[in-house]
């Protein structure tokens, strides 16, 4: 009888290699070909990521802004859009509403989504965040020259109605134009500030006021041209 167990036993286990190297080629030529379709976003509310970092919340957000980097770099290769980005942006705004960078790129990453679905959601969604960096820092004069760029000539693209078209890019001038008023060591921002100049001063006020800002930059700045 052991015998015969042992001869059943190595015939089942033959059987089994044999399954597995038949089966294995074509579960591996199924997976090469299989694609994701949607990320699942694992994070808890926003309000309770403050609570899980246990004190570290700077340290939570500089990791979860890595994952947000590094996820973008692949959905780009892959041309598909990175879904859930706004619920990562909202969570490490939470847990450290001064950190800069993700309010520096979040128009850019946000906008230039491979095949994203919805485009004018997430022009929406970037003013939204543009506008909470703004609160948060609102000296920072990049920001403002970058919150003015986008509304006055990338996020109008996107939308359909044209008089909210104007509007954001009246709103983009005078952000531009904020900027300028700031004052930065970058030259640059004082001539962009000052090229806004142009998508206003339709109305009476606007002009005296533009007029205004031209003779305080003027006066601010050291470059002769």
């Amino acid at each position: 009888a052991i015998p015969e167990r042992r001869i059943l036993l190595l015939a089942i286990a033959l059987a089994a290699v044999v399954a597995i190297s038949t089966g294995r080629p074509r579960a591996l030529a199924m997976a090469a070909h299989a694609k994701e379709r949607s990320d699942t976003y694992a994070l808890p509310p926003a309000r309770m990521l403050l609570a899980v970092s246990i004190g570290y919340r700077q340290a939570l957000a500089d990791l979860i802004w890595a994952h947000v980097l590094v996820t973008q770099g692949l959905r780009a290769q892959e041309r598909r859009p990175f879904d859930h980005l706004p619920l990562y942006f909202d969570a490490i705004n939470t847990l450290d509403p001064k950190f800069r960078e993700p309010y520096k790129y979040a128009d850019t990453l946000m906008t230039f989504q491979a095949n994203d679905p919805d485009k004018e959601g997430s022009v929406r969604a970037a003013r939204k965040i543009l506008e909470r960096g703004l609160l948060e820092l609102p000296s920072d004069s990049e920001l403002w020259l970058n919150y003015g760029e986008f509304l006055a000539y990338v996020g109008p693209g996107s939308l359909t109605d044209p008089k909210e078209q104007d509007a954001w890019r009246e709103d983009g001038a005078a952000a531009l134009i904020r900027a300028g008023e700031l004052g930065s060591r970058n030259e640059t921002i004082m001539w962009r500030s000052v090229a806004a100049v142009g998508l206003l001063g339709r109305k009476e006020a606007e002009r005296a006021a533009l007029i205004h800002f031209l003779e305080r930059v003027y006066v601010m700045t050291e470059d002769i041209e």
